[in-house]
């Protein structure tokens, strides 16, 4: 092999090396934390358990009956 041809693949191979040094790099990056291109972090509120859900429920109904109440002595 002439000294031209084993020149370019020595550049071929060291940009070879580049190229996966800048892979895992970037992979190094996307796995640290950063949310992946395809999803990402589910967003919005974290489920409720029962009790929860019924600590609510009982809250909402209480509010609402003294809303009725309120409006009722508006009234009349």
């Amino acid at each position: 092999m002439n000294s031209a041809a084993k020149a370019i693949q020595n550049e071929i191979a060291k940009r070879e090396r580049e190229i996966e040094a800048l892979k895992s790099a970037l992979a190094a990056l996307s796995s640290n934390g950063a949310a992946p291109a395809s999803g990402g972090k589910r967003r919005g509120r974290k489920p409720l358990t029962p009790a929860q859900k019924k600590a609510i429920s009982q809250a909402m109904k209480a509010a609402w009956k003294k809303r009725k109440a309120t409006e009722k002595k508006a009234e009349g």
